[in-house]
């Protein structure tokens, strides 16, 4: 996704998911990270209400499977905030995207939550001027393993 080649992304995403879903269960946090992974590139591509459904069903795996803090949960409700502002619900993606940065402050990530912060800013200024939402930094939490 990071490269801009989505359609390589695509591919390797959902053999991914493929792989994930036959070795661990369709319900493995793996495979929730993954669709995370798909929701952000949906969002990239400018596919809200895809990207909406993609975090849906990777926040009903984590909250299963995770403790509440936990920081892909965060990252499961960000992108479905994200999806929501593309959507143009802004009051249900600001609600999202709050929890998002709670769960974030509470993650042992230095600093993530206030990206978010700026981020959700961000966001708000560009939507509301009619611009597509942009994906939020989400490089501290790519160094995380659990």
């Amino acid at each position: 996704i990071w490269t801009g080649d989505y359609a390589e992304s695509r591919r390797l995403i959902d053999e991914s998911l493929a792989i994930r879903r036959e070795a661990l269960g369709p319900e493995h946090p793996l495979v929730a990270s993954t669709l995370n992974v798909q929701a952000n590139l949906e969002l990239a591509t400018g596919q809200y209400a895809a990207a909406l459904r993609t975090a849906r069903a990777a926040r009903r795996i984590l909250e299963s499977k995770l403790p509440p803090s936990h920081w892909q949960l965060a990252m499961a409700l960000n992108a479905e905030g994200a999806a929501l502002a593309g959507l143009r619900d802004f009051d249900s993606a600001g609600s999202l995207l709050r929890q998002s940065i709670d769960h974030l402050a509470s993650a042992p990530l230095p600093g993530v939550a206030d990206r978010g912060r700026r981020w959700l800013r961000e966001l708000y200024v560009d939507a509301r001027r009619g611009a597509p939402p942009v994906t939020p930094d989400t490089s501290a939490a790519r160094t995380v393993t659990n």
